[in-house]
């Protein structure tokens, strides 16, 4: 390659940017202009704002009123127009996924195995492309792509690993995780998940209208963004309230019984909407889920510095009435063991 020519045939343009990058670098500016282009001009002292957003990112102090002039003159030069992209990548990227003439990969949400590494031999993974699948976020779906991985006779996968036909997670697979899913189309942002238990115990929201809620906000957000294309509308995949139920279920299980105790694994059904599977699994882990409770809670003191009152008393509800199908015209008292007449 011929530098000498390229430097001989520099227009105006370029040598200004040039001269502008010994000054501010491009990426700074890249950034002031970002920053331009979202803070209304209603604002104040705007420019001292993103001088001082820019030194918050790069430690480099810029005077505002030097970045309102070369804003100016970006924009009056028309300069900016091909320097710095206003697209939105996130939507690119989304449309181009979504786009059936191309064969392809590529997706905002590429969701790996918990680990890196075999839990055996400790060798780095090496990924294979499992399947694409529906990500469901706070207020809209989104196309994603599964990796997974296999060694040492062990599959690894997003949240859990199999090993001789049998399902497990770990603390680290299910602590601190972005995507959590168990198996088939459905991945679901761990903010989906943290806002149906903050629904459950503010609103009691059950998991039937949990998903009625969602899927009328994720189709309103969408008529919203998209008025004029009907069939991108008709396309959204809804949340199943089966589905959404076994995963919050099957996910929540294993986080209590890690709390309550000192366990690293524990197996999981190997299908979750099997519903012999679930069923078997809920119960045979019901009676030791009460034992590591009681013995949490009446060893508290033990393990945690909480005063002289601690592990005094255990106050266990006895609300018990979703659990007991009463007719309301119904006269007669009711018996029940633990709660009287």
């Amino acid at each position: 390659m011929n530098f000498t020519n390229g430097i001989n045939n520099i227009n105006d343009d370029e040598l200004f940017l040039v001269s502008l990058n010994r000054r501010i670098p491009l990426q700074h500016l890249n950034l002031m202009f970002l920053l331009d282009s979202k803070l209304d001009e209603l604002i104040s002292l705007k420019y001292d704002d993103i001088s001082n957003m820019v030194q918050l990112t790069y430690g480099v102090k810029y005077d505002g009123s030097m970045v309102e002039s070369i804003l100016n003159l970006l924009k009056s030069d028309n300069i900016s127009s091909h320097l710095f992209s206003s697209h939105n990548v996130d939507k690119i990227i989304s449309n181009y996924s979504r786009d059936h003439h191309f064969l392809t990969k590529a997706s905002l949400h590429t969701i790996k195995p918990f680990t890196p590494s075999c839990l055996h031999c400790h060798l780095p993974l090496k990924l294979q492309f499992k399947e694409k699948i529906n990500v469901f976020l706070m207020d809209h779906v989104d196309d994603g792509v599964i990796f997974a991985a296999r060694c040492c006779h062990i599959e690894y996968h997003t949240n859990s690993y199999i090993k001789n036909s049998k399902r497990y997670v770990l603390r680290e697979s299910l602590y601190n995780q972005k995507y959590i899913h168990f198996g088939g189309k459905c991945v679901l942002h761990i903010d989906v998940l943290l806002r149906y238990v903050s629904d459950l115990i503010n609103m009691y929201a059950g998991f039937e209208n949990f998903c009625g809620a969602y899927n009328d906000t994720i189709t309103s957000v969408s008529m919203q963004h998209n008025w004029n294309n009907a069939l991108e509308i008709e396309d959204i995949p809804l949340l199943e309230r089966r589905l959404f139920e076994n995963i919050w279920l099957i996910y929540s299980t294993p986080l209590l019984k890690f709390f309550l105790s000192t366990d690293t694994e524990i197996e999981i059904p190997f299908h979750i909407s099997n519903r012999e599977e679930r069923n078997h699994f809920f119960a045979s882990h019901l009676p030791q889920l009460e034992r590591d409770f009681v013995l949490y809670w009446s060893n508290h003191m033990v393990k945690f510095s909480c005063g002289s009152q601690c592990c005094k008393a255990i106050v266990i509800d006895g609300f018990q009435k979703p659990d007991r199908y009463i007719c309301n015209f119904m006269q007669e008292l009711i018996h029940s063991e633990e709660l009287g007449k």
